[in-house]
């Protein structure tokens, strides 16, 4: 919430990323842990991932933001329509693999179940 509230109101980014990126390490870590336990809430996973994904974009760090959004996108519903408006990932949008990734995960979730 404190990374969310300082990358809202236009505060110090680079520590909102750090805040980003700690959170998403912690959660695998949990995920890990806690497979036996029923594992972590889906909703708080891909969140953080999610988050992870916009902080390395903002970073410049492509890859890292489509591998981070890759594993979002495996781990939870992902909101299409504000990744598709998301400013963080402006880096990311004109990039093939992005177009893909976003094309495909709106084919899977037009499918039925």
């Amino acid at each position: 919430d404190a990374a969310i509230q300082l990358a809202k109101s236009g505060g110090d980014r680079k520590l909102a990323n750090e805040f980003f990126f700690k959170s998403a390490a912690f959660i695998r870590k949990l995920r890990g842990l806690q497979r036996d336990a029923g594992g972590v809430p889906i909703e708080l996973l891909t969140t953080a991932i999610y988050n992870e994904a916009r902080a390395h974009a903002t970073n410049g760090n492509t890859e890292k933001a489509l591998a981070s959004l890759q594993e979002a996108l495996e781990s939870g519903p992902v909101d299409l329509a504000q990744l598709e408006a998301e400013v963080d990932f402006e880096s990311c949008r004109n990039l093939p693999e992005f177009v893909s990734m976003l094309t495909k995960a709106k084919e899977d979730e037009s499918r039925p179940r």
